[in-house]
């Protein structure tokens, strides 16, 4: 699986677990087992991830 797909699975689990505006970077970089670079550079904050994961969710 490809960085961007692992953090934004992982970003979608932790929010079904505690809701998206409680979990930060720093939990998503963890469970995706990865840099926070690796998170800045496919995504710019946040709320990009949340705009990715709908967009997959809905093609």
């Amino acid at each position: 699986m490809k960085n961007k797909d692992k953090i934004a699975q992982a970003a979608f689990l932790l929010s079904l677990k505690y809701g998206f505006d409680n979990v930060s970077i720093k939990q998503i970089q963890e469970e995706a087992n990865v840099t926070t670079g690796a998170i800045y550079y496919h995504f710019k904050d946040k709320n990009d991830i949340l705009d990715y994961i709908l967009k997959k969710i809905c093609v």
